[in-house]
C-alpha cells in the first residue's frame, strides 16, 4: 500500500475521506457487514465503479478493523486504493487521469484552446472540467448510499483533497465542442474542500451538494464565474447514464 500510495502521489491525485463526525469504534459490527455496505453503495455510471473493487483479488481484510481494495494498472491511469474502517471512516486515494491519459497532441490542443490566453508550450498539467464534475458527483452519491446502509449518526464529514494542483489548468477534454476563453490555473497546492453535512440532507440531496463543491473547486483555479446551471444539466445527464 505504501508503494502504491507513493506512486499515486507522484503526480496529480485525489484523496477522499468520508466519516461520521462522532467517533464510534464499532459502528459497523463485522467485516462481512462492511464489505456488504461497500458493495451495495458503489456507484457505476461510466463503466468504472466508484469505489472500484478490483478483481480477481476483490476486497481484502487489511487489518483488525478494516477492509480494502487496490488497483495498480501499469498500462493505464488506474492507480488507486481505498480502505473502509469499522468505525465508519472511508479513505480513498486515486490518480488524476489527465496526467496519464493525455498524449502530447492532446496537451498541445489544450494549450491552444484558450481564446484570450496563451499558455507556455511547456505547460503540461491540466484538470478536466467535466471529469471533475463527474468524480465529485460519484463521491457524493456514494457517500449518500453509504449513509443509507449504515448507522452513521446525525452528521457526516466529506473531505476532498486535490494534490499537485499548483500550475494546473482547467480545460474541456475530448469532443465536447466547448472551450474556456481564459486559462484558469491554480496557484497553490493542495486544494482541500471540507463539508460537514446533516446525514439526512446528504441522503436526500447528494447531487446538489456535489454541484456546490464542484463550483467551489473551479473557483480555486481562479475561475471567477462558472455557470452553475450549465453544469446542472451536465450532472443530470451523467446521473442518468447519458454521457
Amino acid at each position: 500500500m505504501e508503494t502504491l500510495l507513493g506512486k499515486i502521489k507522484e503526480k496529480g491525485y485525489w484523496k477522499v475521506v468520508i466519516r461520521p463526525t462522532e467517533f464510534s469504534e464499532k459502528r459497523i459490527v463485522s467485516k462481512e457487514d462492511a464489505e456488504k455496505i461497500i458493495t451495495d453503495s458503489k456507484i457505476v455510471l461510466r463503466g468504472w465503479d466508484y469505489p472500484h473493487i478490483d478483481y480477481p483479488n476483490g476486497i481484502v481484510r487489511s487489518g483488525l478493523d478494516s477492509i480494502a481494495s487496490s488497483v495498480d494498472w501499469k498500462e493505464g491511469s488506474k492507480f488507486e486504493f481505498w480502505k473502509f474502517y469499522l468505525n465508519g471512516q472511508f479513505v480513498h486515494y486515486f490518480a488524476m487521469r489527465e496526467d496519464y491519459e493525455m498524449d502530447e497532441e492532446q496537451k498541445k490542443k489544450a494549450r491552444q484552446s484558450f481564446v484570450f490566453s496563451k499558455l507556455d508550450e511547456n505547460t503540461d498539467r491540466f484538470f478536466s472540467v467535466l471529469n471533475t464534475l463527474y468524480s465529485v458527483t460519484e463521491i457524493y452519491l456514494f457517500a449518500s448510499k453509504l449513509a443509507k446502509q449504515g448507522n452513521f449518526g446525525e452528521k457526516m464529514e466529506i473531505v476532498i483533497e486535490l494534490g499537485n494542483t499548483k500550475g494546473r489548468t482547467l480545460f474541456f477534454w475530448g469532443n465536447t465542442f466547448r472551450e474556456l476563453f481564459n486559462a484558469n490555473t491554480c496557484a497553490y497546492e493542495p486544494i482541500v474542500n471540507e463539508r460537514v453535512l446533516k446525514t439526512e440532507e446528504l441522503i436526500k440531496n447528494p447531487g446538489s451538494f456535489a454541484l456546490d463543491v464542484t463550483i467551489d473547486i473551479f473557483k480555486e483555479f481562479n475561475w471567477r464565474d462558472p455557470n452553475k446551471n450549465v453544469f446542472l444539466e451536465d450532472q443530470i445527464k451523467f446521473m442518468g447514464g447519458r454521457i
